[in-house]
């Protein structure tokens, strides 16, 4: 998963922020749970919204959304506004999960049930193994 690949480096990346900062571990703290904070706060409502205008819309609308706000997190300097653009990220995320099921359910036959959810989960572990790792990887190389 893509809120992941940080995960490895956030306290790094944090401390870099703040190189004289004396609560760079309470601060990197709140930067990795903010994507969580935003999914908790926003899940309902988008589920909501989501049987109004349907789950390919709000699917489309978090890819878009999360893609979009890759490139502010990467390019900010203020641990603040990383959380902040994070938070935003969750709220993103709370949408393309349910959305990516509910697609698959209605466009999987019956029969089929078991097998492409296996496949979904399957590659849900392998975004956030790699992700954390792809976030490792380029955390090396910097």
């Amino acid at each position: 998963s893509s809120t992941m690949s940080i995960d490895p480096i956030v306290s790094l990346y944090v401390k870099s922020m703040m190189p004289h900062g004396s609560d760079v571990a309470f601060v990197a703290g709140i930067v990795a749970a903010t994507p969580g904070l935003g999914t908790l706060l926003a899940a309902s409502k988008i589920g909501h919204k989501m049987d109004e205008i349907g789950p390919l819309r709000v699917l489309r609308a978090g890819l878009v959304i999360g893609f979009i706000l890759f490139a502010p997190m990467a390019l900010t300097n203020n641990p603040w506004m990383l959380a902040f653009l994070r938070f935003l990220l969750g709220i993103a995320s709370a949408g393309m999960l349910p959305a990516a099921q509910t697609v698959l359910t209605l466009n999987t036959p019956k029969e089929s049930f078991g097998r492409i959810f296996s496949y979904n989960q399957s590659f849900q572990a392998v975004g956030a193994v790699l992700g954390s790792l792809m976030g490792s990887a380029i955390s090396g190389f910097s």
